[in-house]
């Protein structure tokens, strides 16, 4: 079956927009993981935070399965790290191969899961982290991420000289050599990392990035959350 890349394109609109009415938020995502993006593209590559002060061994004895009263089976020695994800409004995108036992054979649609680390993903989509067998923390921006529905819903509202493809008036003057019947406006205005009705204060990457590494590279803000979380 053949497909333009239009009919593609609204689908995904649709789908976007969908899935905005019910909370959620459909994100265009790599499908290798974000530490090996220099192998596809050389010019980038993940970028390392290391914690300054190295978190507890294991994860806390107070700790129990969420299904049950019980203690886990196996300790989480990422225990920490995760927590220190969360803090920052991460969530789970993909897990390790190795993170499931032998025992259960688990499949997706493109495959069998062969990444070497577990994949986060910042709520907002724009940014993708991993933690490696060291505990150290790596990250990625996700130039993917593209919010169609608040772009849908910007065309849609939007006149004039705003939209990226404005139509000429008819009431212009001719002119004597043919010009295209579009005229463009600057990337800016449809920028990826918008929201449609949200704060005009939208956060980069980077910004978030920089974040993290301050809360990283802090002792003392470490030692305190580590002993909080030892505490949940």
């Amino acid at each position: 079956m053949n497909v333009t890349a239009k009919l593609i394109e609204d689908a995904i609109v649709t789908w976007a927009t969908t899935a905005e009415r019910y909370g959620l938020k459909l994100v265009e995502l790599p499908i290798a993981e974000a530490s090996s993006i220099s192998e596809a593209h050389p010019f980038r590559a993940a970028y390392l935070v290391k914690l300054v002060v190295s978190p507890p061994e294991g994860q806390p004895l107070q700790y129990f399965e969420p299904t049950s009263f019980n203690a886990p089976q196996s300790t989480d020695r990422h225990f920490y790290q995760k927590a220190v994800l969360r803090k920052f409004n991460f969530v789970l995108d993909l897990e390790a191969a190795n993170s499931f036992t032998a025992k259960v054979e688990v499949s997706y649609s493109w495959g069998k899961p062969d990444y070497r680390f577990t994949q986060f993903i910042h709520k907002s989509g724009i940014l993708l982290a991993q933690i490696t067998d060291e505990g150290h923390l790596v990250f990625l921006a996700n130039r993917l991420c593209n919010n169609r529905a608040a772009v849908s819903d910007k065309f849609d509202k939007v006149e004039g000289p705003d939209r990226r493809f404005a139509l000429q008036s008819a009431s212009d003057k001719p002119s004597p050599c043919s010009s295209p019947p579009v005229r463009a406006v600057p990337d800016n205005l449809l920028s990826p990392f918008t929201h449609a009705g949200a704060d005009k204060t939208v956060r980069t990457p980077e910004e978030i990035l920089e974040d993290m590494e301050a809360f990283c590279q802090d002792p003392k803000a470490l030692k305190a959350f580590y002993e909080d979380a030892s505490k949940i």
